[in-house]
């Protein structure tokens, strides 16, 4: 994980180290006292087989799961779906009706489409369409397929003639669920099969490094969910002209690298793959520092194969402050100093840069203008600008001064992480006295949005350390106030601003309350966002999670990506939190273990390291909770339970197993 407590432990321990002085951070219990018993675990934790929740294809070449004829002549639609052995054939008589099957593959996906046919005489073209969702999926003549309104949103279309006897592939389509075959001149085509050659990232059980799974089907899906969004967001070399492997930031649109996207994919990418999907992760993060300009504000955006569609890579200041972010909780997870050395240089020039964008009381101030370093544009970019003091902005500049502090006591260069500290604190001082509103027990949007109350600013306090822990009990209050039937609204009513829901920042959200020590809470935000998404009778269902939604639980349109992977945030907290498991120093020589239990009756599963993974199992309701963790060679964990001493354990030269009942 990349935030939380811990990251301020690794700090403090590591300035002090690289200064010659032993650290006083204390995490041993050595009696093994205070409701603490280790011995043998009486835990029962119901077998569950993981593979059931893997939403990857077995095999690159994917068929349809279903097919259902639209319109015209069509005999042995079904064999499409590979039931049966005899060949689909699509027939249009001159002044007749287009003959149409709708194929479903049952959940997103991304590739090249291909037909087998047997063509009768002269070959007559057919037609493609393709499309997430099937409300917004139209034929060759336009008509909607699926209830919905309009021209058919966001679909893509092409053509393909078919060869007798041979596959012919078409070109390649980024994310759908839906295809269309279309046969719209007079003559006959037959088909013996139908498929997709799937070229997104395919992990099978055997790619997965890290697992979760608990007593709650639904979080057990939205983990798996979250891992698959993200790989069908993933492009390996050659994909459409990617130079790198790339994390791109949705399936079917944008397929670009985004900074902010990449804060919550490369934490799901490291949960789950773990060294599998490492290179993804870093090769992005290097893209977007090779298109940032020394001296100003770092790139948040990126196009994989190296051109440009016009849009300046410094996005915004928002957007440069995670892809530093993105840099160093790469580092923290993988604890690659070869990388962290590459991009320190990066990480101080933002620095440098923001420092000329602050006021007199420290604070930084971002303009009205629609892209650059300095941009007030945000993930919401249909909001436009947030210009001057804003929240979001500075907790985010807070965030780049903590994390440039970890990098260089890291490094050893103890003297440049105390000045950043330092600046660090000067800042969060000037956020509570400036921005915090004792009326809405909240932060303000800005200094000039008073009594608007922010979801990712307000998220961002409590989860980064920057709310005194007096005010955080108000702030979940107000930020509860957000709440819907269908997850929680950006901003209160008085913002005037877009009521779209944000997976993005709700992820931020859930986080927050478990760090605060909310995990109901956390449970109930996470069921209220994503039970909707991991539904497979919800009309939107891909497997995969939406980029964002109506109040009402809809898509707003055809052009909304139906597997984002910024909304893939249940994947990392669920393992930061629920496991409980983060990395203080990089690689996790050293982490926590403090397992988030709400109402869960167990959990379970692997977190992957460079050591190797960890395990940690619990199970127990308030009374008594059953815990075991293992520890990996090389490293020390400290299992840290509210209101309890820590219980540090040693993974020695050969890894250890520990087993603790805690008691209430």
């Amino acid at each position: 994980m990349r935030r939380g407590r811990s990251t301020a432990i690794a700090v403090l321990a590591a300035t002090a180290v690289s200064a010659g002085v032993r650290p006083t951070v204390a995490w041993a219990d050595p009696q093994n006292r205070h409701s603490y018993v280790l011995g043998p675990s009486t835990a029962q934790v119901k077998p569950v087989d993981r593979r059931g929740y893997v939403q990857g294809p077995d095999a690159s070449n994917v068929r349809p799961v279903a097919v259902t004829v639209l319109s015209g002549d069509v005999t042995h639609a079904s064999g499409l779906a590979g039931r049966g052995t005899k060949a689909t054939t699509l027939t249009m008589a001159p002044g007749g009706a287009p003959a149409t099957v709708l194929l479903d593959y049952g959940k997103e996906m991304v590739g090249t489409p291909y037909i087998d046919a047997a063509p009768s005489g002269t070959a007559p073209p057919l037609q493609l369409a393709f499309s997430e969702t099937r409300k917004y999926l139209s034929d060759a003549q336009g008509r909607l397929t699926g209830d919905g309104v309009g021209t058919g949103g966001y679909e893509r279309r092409q053509s393909i003639t078919p060869t007798a006897q041979s596959r012919v592939r078409g070109t390649f389509e980024g994310g759908f669920r839906y295809e269309t075959i279309t046969l719209s001149t007079p003559g006959t085509v037959t088909l013996r099969a139908a498929g997709v050659d799937f070229e997104a990232y395919r992990a099978t059980p055997a790619q997965y490094q890290g697992h979760f799974l608990s007593s709650s089907d639904a979080l057990n899906r939205m983990w798996f969910d979250g891992a698959y969004t993200v790989q069908t967001d993933m492009a390996a070399t050659g994909v459409q002209g990617a130079l790198a492997p790339s994390v791109l930031d949705g399936a079917k649109r944008d397929r670009k690298l985004w900074s902010g996207d990449l804060a919550v994919e490369g934490p799901t990418i490291l949960a789950s793959l773990g060294s599998n999907g490492a290179e993804y992760v870093m090769r992005s993060v290097l893209a977007l520092l090779k298109l940032s300009t020394p001296g100003s504000g770092l790139a948040g955006f990126g196009v994989p194969s190296g051109g440009s569609n016009g849009l300046d890579p410094a996005y915004s200041n928002t957007y440069s402050s995670w892809t530093v972010d993105d840099a160093v909780g790469y580092f923290r997870a993988t604890a690659d100093t070869r990388f962290a050395r590459q991009v320190l240089p990066y990480v101080e020039g933002q620095i440098a840069y923001d420092s000329t964008l602050t006021d007199a009381g420290g604070l930084l101030v971002t303009a009205n203008v629609f892209g650059g370093p300095n941009s007030g544009l945000d993930w919401d970019i249909y909001d436009g600008p947030k210009a001057g003091v804003v929240a979001g902005a500075n907790m985010l500049y807070y965030r780049v001064l903590t994390d440039a502090a970890y990098l260089e006591a890291q490094l050893g260069n103890g003297r440049k992480a105390a000045g950043h500290l330092a600046t660090a604190a000067r800042v969060k001082d000037a956020i509570n006295a400036r921005l915090f509103n004792p009326a809405t027990g909240a932060y303000d949007l800005s200094e000039t949005a008073r009594g608007v109350i922010a979801q990712d600013a307000n998220s961002l306090a409590v989860l980064f350390g920057i709310a005194p822990q007096s005010k955080v009990p108000g702030i979940v209050r107000a930020l509860k106030t957000l709440w819907d039937t269908n997850g929680s609204r950006p901003y209160s009513a008085n913002a005037g601003l877009s009521s779209v829901m944000s997976p993005f920042v709700t992820g931020f959200e859930v986080e927050a309350l478990y760090e605060a020590g909310y995990a109901t809470d956390a449970e109930k935000l996470l069921a209220l966002t994503w039970n909707q998404m991991i539904d497979p009778k919800n009309p939107s269902y891909t497997g995969t999670f939406w980029e964002n939604y109506l109040p009402d639980g809809t898509l707003q349109d055809g052009s909304i990506s139906a597997s984002h992977g910024w909304s893939s945030g249940p994947t990392p907290a669920l393992t930061g939190y629920v496991l409980g498991v983060q990395p203080v120093d990089p690689g996790y020589r050293t982490f926590t273990v403090s397992p988030h239990f709400g109402t869960l009756t167990w959990a379970k599963g692997a977190v992957p390291t460079p050591h190797g993974p960890i395990t940690v199992a619990w199970t127990g309701r308030s009374g008594r909770r059953d815990l075991v963790v293992n520890v990996p060679p090389g490293t020390t964990a400290a299992v840290e339970i509210p209101g309890r001493p820590a219980v540090e354990i040693h993974g020695g030269a050969h890894g250890a197993t520990k087993s603790l009942v805690i008691d209430a």
